[in-house]
């Protein structure tokens, strides 16, 4: 599979990114790339709760944070590591509790 595959895979979950999100791109060739998504009418996001039925609420915001195309928009590491999702264990040790 082609790195551009699995952006199709990708976007096919989070959504094609927006023109604006295309023109931060560092890379032409990528940039290049993305725009003929675009062209083709791209792909809206799916619903992540429907792919994770079983998941909190609080999950799935955590999830859709944690896979956000623009990375201004995406969730950091401290932000995670002091969710309520990401407890700690008793030795200090993070442990990603799955709901």
């Amino acid at each position: 599979m082609s790195p551009y595959d699995q952006l199709n895979v990708i976007f096919d979950v989070i959504g094609s990114p927006t023109t604006d999100e295309i023109e931060r791109v560092h890379d032409e060739g990528a940039r290049k790339y993305l725009r003929q998504l675009e062209t083709r009418g791209g792909t809206k996001a799916q619903d992540i709760g429907a792919l994770f039925p079983g998941a909190s609420n609080a999950s799935i915001d955590l999830l859709k944070r944690m896979i956000a195309f623009d990375p201004d928009k995406r969730i950091t590491i401290e932000e995670v590591s002091s969710s309520s999702l990401y407890p700690r264990d008793t030795e200090g040790c993070s442990t990603f509790l799955i709901e």
